[in-house]
């Protein structure tokens, strides 16, 4: 019984506006002539006495009330009205000089309260045990939107205004999951579990366009129809292309048209959602034209608890191995950090790294994994040659100074993983033949990337605090740092990465276009020491001794060459 009154007291409460007390003057001096007031029902007039004796009366109208007479000065009389309509009243002894009309509305209702949304985006990976990372999805409610990728997986609209039914509906679309569409009453912070989907049925042709980078930044039009299977039943969604986004919901229901930059690629994205069906994702270029884009439902999809194995089969697992000398602050950052990097740098399993243990302590403990890594300290991918495992050694200072060197290390190490699960002839143990040996590229790239990872998920630019000790023989004698030599914080190699992407830059390939061939489709040329020169000059377009000889006529300074900030990691090296 008190549930059920409490409701009805919310609900009267709700469409109810606050009372109000008006208070008139009642005096023989003119102040009290044709006196008139509009007030919202359920409000109080209140008249206060002058001098001389006086009543206050209802003449017609909707209400009655009678104050008697009184001639005290500062006397009060009130009257609560109730009823909509007009109402005159007077003073009998003084009718012609003390008068006037009460008219009574309704109340106008209440502006609906506004609904903030916030909270995180997530999927579990499989093949990862317990592991949870965040999402990079667009998240939608009453005509708001926003992206979850800077920090990723974070999202928040506030101020939303509700739905005629009173609800807001949250929408939330990334390409590879099932859309989750919720309507929501109240505000609230949510996590989010997005579903993976999987084997869906495709009614789409393939699209396997061509680069076309001279046409970076240029506009494009587009539009067509979303469609049900092979069907021609047309479909209301949302459509998305490189960060422009329509619905289908219109008159012409499944049409869509829409006006956008191309990428760093010369290509554009374009990614199909709709409650209840599978995303539809391809890629094009301008002198492409996407046909119908037609959807498949849910149903002809497995779900990752359906079948996790495709995933399992491919992720290295990790394995974590935390020493209760870090800070539990920290134990849940790296694991944070390790969640951007599997969405960011996925790394594969092969057959000869399929697990990767990762052993992590405060250096002010002695060596609490040495039964299973020996004496390996420090920071590093090691192994026996039966296993692979990765070392991260944090210094006890780094903690006292705030040092962002603990966060970034653990990027650089997950880095050398990722070339791993991209080349085989990377992983072969150190002096085999068929092994890649390369200083400059095999460490510059893991330093720059730590780099880029640091401006992009922590604000500060570990260039400029680490990796400035550039050696002066760099631009005279490069080929030095084809082997392991002291390289002060790999600075030298990460200035002759940088030097790479600019002197690509001059050539028209974009910064982002640039980096993607150093971190990635290098290593999946897989080099060996053998081959190492061909597959450069395939993968950058300059055989190594003339970009020797660029490096030359630059100053080793890594001012002069550090890109641009707002380089983004996961769309430069997105399938």
């Amino acid at each position: 019984m008190k549930t059920a009154l409490l409701l009805f007291f919310t609900i009267i409460s709700f469409g109810t506006a606050a009372a109000t007390t008006h208070n008139l003057v009642w005096v023989n001096d003119g102040k009290s002539a044709n006196q008139k007031i509009t007030v919202y029902a359920g409000d109080t007039v209140k008249w206060r006495w002058g001098s001389g004796n006086h009543n206050l009366r209802s003449t017609s109208g909707t209400e009655n009330f009678d104050s008697s007479y009184s001639s005290t000065p500062g006397h009060i009389f009130s009257h609560t009205f109730r009823q909509l309509g007009a109402t005159k009243y007077q003073c009998d002894p003084h009718a012609n000089n003390m008068y006037g009309t009460v008219t009574v509305v309704s109340a106008p209702e209440p502006e609906p309260t506004r609904v903030d949304l916030s909270g995180t985006i997530e999927t579990a990976i499989s093949g990862q045990g317990a592991v949870i990372a965040p999402v990079c999805a667009i998240v939608l409610a009453s005509g708001k939107f926003m992206f979850s990728c800077d920090p990723i997986g974070q999202f928040a609209l506030d101020n939303l205004p509700r739905e005629t039914d009173g609800t807001v509906v949250r929408q939330i679309y990334a390409d590879g999951f099932f859309p989750s569409v919720t309507p929501l009453t109240e505000s609230g912070a949510d996590t989010i579990t997005l579903e993976r989907a999987f084997d869906c049925e495709n009614y789409n042709l393939p699209s396997n366009p061509d680069e076309v980078p001279a046409s970076a930044g240029k506009m494009h039009t587009i539009s067509g129809r979303v469609l049900l299977q092979a069907t021609d039943t047309p479909l209301c969604a949302l459509v998305l292309v490189n960060g422009q986004y329509m619905f289908s919901c219109g008159d012409e229901k499944g049409a869509y048209s829409l006006k956008f930059p191309l990428d760093a690629r010369g290509q554009y994205t374009l990614q199909v959602y709709a409650d209840g069906f599978a995303p539809a994702v391809q890629t094009f270029n301008e002198f492409d034209s996407p046909s119908d884009v037609r959807m498949a439902k849910s149903s002809e999809c497995q779900s990752s608890q359906a079948s996790p194995e495709p995933i399992e089969s491919k992720s290295i697992e990790i394995i974590y191995n935390m020493h209760k000398s870090l800070p539990d602050s920290y134990v849940e950052e790296l694991y944070a950090n390790f969640e951007r990097l599997f969405v960011i740098i996925p790394a594969q399993a092969t057959s000869d790294l399929s697990q990767l243990p990762v052993y992590a302590w405060q250096d002010s403990a002695d060596k609490p994994f040495s039964s299973a890594i020996g004496d390996y300290g420090g920071a590093s991918l090691s192994g026996n040659g039966e296993a692979t495992w990765m070392v991260l050694e944090i210094p006890e200072n780094e903690f006292i100074n705030n040092s962002g060197h603990r966060y970034s290390v653990i990027a650089h190490e997950y880095f050398h993983v990722y070339q791993i699960s991209l080349s085989s002839n990377f992983s072969l143990p150190s002096g085999d033949p068929d092994g890649f040996s390369i200083m400059w590229l095999a460490e510059g790239a893991a330093a720059t990337f730590e780099s880029l990872y640091m401006r992009q998920y922590y604000d500060t630019d570990y260039f400029l605090e680490a990796q400035t000790r550039v050696d002066t023989s760099v631009t005279t004698n490069p080929a030095k740092f084809e082997v392991y030599v002291r390289d002060d914080n790999y600075s030298s190699s990460v200035f002759m990465t940088l030097v790479l992407a600019k002197e690509m830059e001059k050539k028209g390939i974009p910064p982002e276009l640039g980096f993607r061939k150093i971190f990635r489709e290098f290593w999946e040329s897989n080099p060996s020491d053998k081959n190492w020169r061909d597959r450069f000059a395939a993968s950058f377009d300059v055989a190594v001794d003339e970009f020797y000889q660029a490096l030359g006529t630059y100053k080793p300074d890594l001012n002069t060459v550090l890109p641009k900030r707002n380089i983004n990691l996961q769309t430069m090296l997105a399938d």
